[in-house]
């Protein structure tokens, strides 16, 4: 009821406008994957776990040189990965990780596929939270590796995507992202060299476009004048 009053508050707008405004809400299957080194690099494998995330993202639009749009977006995704894989570089070792809240800013940038569809590709920072570990106490290594930490790693993210305006001011949208993090756990790990993040996200979104819309593709050119009789 609290969101009525300003759903009717928005007027139904062209699919494409000079300059709009937008928030989404969003849902995604994220993939944390890490890339773990130990013993000087002596051995180095990757693991992943797996979860959902959802989160919120806001942005701003604007149409240049006629048929391309570029925009800028904020946003943060709540991640519930939380999970652990075995046999990760020795038989009946075992490394977890745990994904948090992730931030992100970055610019954007799409071109109008028609009158309603956009085909854009992201770039920006991210800047995530992580609890993970890794333990073996085989006897495969001398002396037996074993941490558990909590660090917020900071880093780039890239992806593409698909958006469909719905006619209004209500639009979908599905993309791809990946975001690369520094290394982690610094404060934990001694006899490991490094331990690299990334997240995988494929994401749905739906979202309310205020002031318009997408960059509209260029008029075509007028028809050329009949042949003098």
């Amino acid at each position: 009821w609290i969101l009525l009053p300003l759903l009717a508050s928005v007027a139904p707008t062209p699919a494409y406008a000079q300059v709009s405004a937008r928030a989404e809400v969003r849902v995604s299957y994220d993939e944390v994957r890490s890339e773990v080194q130990i013993l000087d690099d002596a051995f180095t494998n990757n693991f992943g776990v797996s979860g959902t995330a959802f989160g919120l993202e806001g942005g701003v639009d604007m149409t240049v040189f006629d048929s391309l749009l570029v925009g800028a977006n904020p946003g943060i995704d709540t991640c519930n990965v939380d999970d652990c894989t075995r046999d990760i570089i020795f038989l009946g070792d075992q490394g977890c990780m745990e994904a948090g809240t992730n931030l992100f800013a970055g610019v954007r940038a799409g071109i109008p596929m028609s009158d309603t569809g956009l085909l854009y590709g992201k770039f920006g920072y991210s800047r995530g939270k992580f609890h993970g570990g890794y333990v073996d106490d085989t006897e495969a290594t001398l002396p037996e590796v074993n941490f558990e930490d909590s660090d917020t790693a900071t880093g780039w993210h890239m992806g593409a995507g698909f958006e469909l305006n719905f006619g209004g001011p209500f639009y979908a949208k599905a993309e791809y992202t990946i975001h690369r993090y520094k290394h982690i756990f610094h404060d934990a790990i001694e006899d490991a060299d490094q331990w690299d993040p990334s997240a995988h996200m494929l994401t749905l979104a739906l979202g309310l476009r205020f002031g318009g819309g997408m960059a509209a593709p260029p008029p075509p050119p007028p028809p050329p004048p009949p042949p003098p009789p």
